[in-house]
């Protein structure tokens, strides 16, 4: 039972290795590679106690990255949380306003802007939104982020 023990915590180290893992992925990597659920959570609680596993610090820092370099909205950014196995009560205690999201939004915006050939505006507008809307972004910040970019060509809307 030991050596047992022993082998799961040299793969979760392994595994963390990589990158860190929330304490649901933990268990589920563990179990998945063919340790027993009582010795994946034995070494989940371990790794916890230690404050290797920590799904706060984690949570944390997948919020802004989901935000700053992935440029994902409110929807977004909660679909992205729960893969990575962030519960749901700890993904609502992040306060966000849609300012976090505006920047993201605008970059992102101007971003697909300067890849679009189409000379008609209100096409663009349209392509811009879809875009945002599909990364997750509310109605409201999109067409703040469409107000705020320079949308050139002609006007057929």
């Amino acid at each position: 039972m030991a050596d047992e023990f022993q082998r799961a915590l040299n793969y979760a180290y392994k595994l963390l290795s990589y990158r860190d893992r929330s304490s649901k992925e933990m268990y589920e990597r563990l179990v998945r590679k063919g340790f027993s659920e009582d010795i994946a959570a034995d070494i989940v609680s371990y790794l916890k106690e230690r404050d290797i596993l920590n799904d706060e610090r984690l949570a944390g820092y997948l919020y802004n990255f989901a935000i700053n370099r992935k440029n994902l909205g409110r929807s977004g950014v909660k679909r992205y949380l729960l893969s990575r196995g962030i519960p749901s009560q700890l993904i609502e205690t992040f306060s966000d306003s849609d300012d976090d999201y505006l920047e993201a939004a605008k970059r992102l915006a101007e971003k697909r802007l300067r890849h679009l050939k189409d000379n008609d505006i209100l096409k663009k507008k349209i392509k811009i939104r879809d875009m945002l809307s599909r990364r997750g972004f509310s109605f409201d910040v999109i067409n703040k982020a469409i107000k705020s970019i320079q949308l050139e060509g002609k006007d057929e809307g």
